[in-house]
């Protein structure tokens, strides 16, 4: 055990670790946690999360010992017991859990009940119930518990909840949401008056609020961002709002736009719209630090009016969806809007090879340490040869050409990038060639996604050639 505790932070190196942990019983496993505990303390606690059979144990018994060596339980694959909610509010092995997930479990209200009063959750800091269809009464339900205490992300998405839903967190009589840091009520049903009441709430350390598909209008909007009890909110996702220059002007002169670092606007039309230029064309709007937009059609004329952003700040910059030509992407790339822009993502945006070419080869990229540009047949070998020889070719730990026309050539450019950690390569035209290159570039990779035809030779040299982490992603 001693060995297996000193190796660096892996999925790899916590596989082997739980299943040194399931050949224990009684004692030696109580002795064998102790260690684990004490060793792999700075471990994110994502890394450390409770194998399948670990959370079987849990939603069936209410009990597995091994649990108190894990910090993150998904119990997504459980729906099918209808005890998993019973159990685990009754495991006492949970009680060190950090991050609890419940998505695509049916959580009725009075189950809810159950497990918001279990004694076992004072240390989650993360509850995640995606598509559990608690609905109001459910969540009033876990407002009223006394034992989680350090709750820090909240994901209600998809759960039925109307108005109330916003007014049972505002006016919660306990202590369990006023540390949050992070709330989503995606897919819900929240509206106006939802977020009216929401806009009260005292959530002083809330940075994220996600309010995708609840039709909170122009007023819930406004009052969201002219919130004086949600003062620390800089993180804002909006989606199904469309554009429509009302909706813009509800976050026109507001605090909340003065301090926005993050925005994700999801549309639902691949219709050409212009919606950068209004977008910065608000005042206030000087603080952003990231930027995604998808499904909005934006054009030549939304990266233009983003190009002359020079002093905004932006580090991360996805684009999903849009209409661009080699102008636009030539404005972008002269702009020093790109200089410290670290994660750069455009998918579907209707890319040829120069326009991909004239985006990596601009002189302001300096600091980029993840690039996708996926879904665009335009964009070939000569992209992938372009950043290759790029100002961020030496620095660039992720990359993802997933569903272009990068082939062979453009792999074997790729495999001499010397920090790749990460790189993604399906549905391309990647072959054996391409293949054996990447094996044989001795690169930090621990992910690798390549297209399923590769013959023998190339996967022996996969596997000869690659780390545990990035053979297991390729499941050699």
């Amino acid at each position: 055990m001693d060995d297996l505790l000193s190796a660096a932070p892996s999925r790899p190196a916590w596989n082997r670790i739980c299943e040194a942990l399931d050949a224990l019983e009684g004692r030696e496993l109580d002795a064998a946690i102790a260690k684990v505990n004490d060793a792999l303390e700075a471990w994110k606690p994502f890394l450390r999360f409770a194998p399948r059979n670990w959370a079987q144990a849990a939603a069936t018994t209410g009990s597995e010992p091994r649990l108190r060596a894990a910090r993150t339980l998904n119990l997504t694959g459980q729906r099918g017991l209808k005890t998993t909610v019973d159990k685990i509010a009754e495991c006492p092995d949970i009680a060190d859990l950090h991050s609890l997930i419940f998505s695509l479990v049916p959580i009725a209200p009075k189950k809810m009940k159950l497990l918001a009063a279990s004694p076992h959750l004072e240390r989650i800091a993360l509850l995640r119930f995606s598509m559990c269809f608690m609905k109001d009464t459910g969540l009033s339900h876990l407002s009223k518990s006394e034992s989680i205490q350090g709750l820090r992300t909240l994901d209600l998405g998809n759960n039925d909840l109307g108005p109330r839903g916003g007014k049972i967190v505002a006016k919660a009589k306990t202590q369990v949401f006023t540390g949050l840091e992070s709330l989503s009520y995606a897919n819900n049903k929240i509206g106006t008056e939802g977020a009216l009441f929401l806009a009260q709430a005292e959530l002083a350390a809330l940075r994220a609020l996600d309010l995708s598909r609840n039709e909170v209008g122009v007023e819930g909007l406004r009052a969201i961002a002219t919130s004086k009890t949600l003062s620390a909110l800089s993180e804002l996702t909006l989606s199904d709002f469309g554009i429509a220059p009302e909706l813009l002007d509800a976050l026109d002169g507001t605090p909340l736009l003065e301090r926005l670092h993050g925005l994700k606007w999801t549309g639902d039309s691949d219709e050409p719209t212009t919606l950068l230029p209004r977008l910065f064309g608000l005042a206030g709007f000087t603080q952003l630090r990231r930027l995604q937009v998808s499904y909005q059609g934006l054009t030549d004329e939304d990266l233009i009016a983003l190009a002359g952003q020079e002093g905004l700040g932006l580090e991360r910059l996805q684009i999903d969806n849009a209409h661009f030509t080699k102008k636009g992407v030539e404005a972008l790339a002269k702009s020093p809007v790109l200089a410290e822009v670290k994660e750069l993502q455009l998918g579907d945006c209707k890319l040829d090879d120069d326009a991909a070419c004239a985006l990596i080869a601009s002189p302001h990229l300096t600091k980029l340490e993840r690039l996708e540009l996926h879904g665009d047949g335009g964009v070939a070998d000569r992209a992938a040869e372009a950043v290759a020889k790029s100002a961020f070719a030496g620095q660039l730990e992720s990359l993802s050409f997933y569903e272009t026309s990068v082939g062979d050539a453009g792999a074997k450019a790729i495999a001499k990038l010397p920090k790749l950690a990460s790189l993604s390569l399906p549905q391309t035209k990647v072959g054996d060639a391409g293949a054996i290159a990447l094996a044989e570039g001795g690169q930090p990779l621990t992910y690798l996604g390549l297209p399923d035809e590769l013959g023998k030779k190339a996967q022996q040299a996969l596997k000869k050639g690659l780390g545990e982490e990035a053979r297991s992603a390729l499941r050699l």
